[in-house]
């Protein structure tokens, strides 16, 4: 477990992030500034190491696994994502 080895790096998502884990800024090159893992900067890109959840599905989505999509991506299931630590759908 990363947060009980002394000297230990690991990568996670910003959703897994606790008081025992330090959440490191980083660059993209010597030159640039470093940038906090925060939902602010996933959000305008500053944040050089972050990637989308992508959901598929076989074809477009009707009854319940179209329900599902539109409650996840409405406002009782973007709330929850971001209770979670995660970054809400723009």
């Amino acid at each position: 477990m990363v947060e009980k080895t002394p000297g230990a790096i690991g990568y996670s998502g910003m959703g897994y992030a606790t008081d025992g884990v330090k959440m490191v800024k980083v660059k993209i090159d010597a030159d640039s500034p470093s940038v906090a893992p925060n939902a602010a900067n996933v959000t305008n890109s500053t944040y050089p190491i972050s990637r989308p959840l992508l959901i598929y599905t076989p074809t477009t989505p009707t009854g319940i696994v179209k329900d599902y999509l539109d409650w996840i991506l409405g406002e009782a299931g973007q709330s929850i994502i971001e209770e979670m630590g995660y970054v809400p759908v723009q």
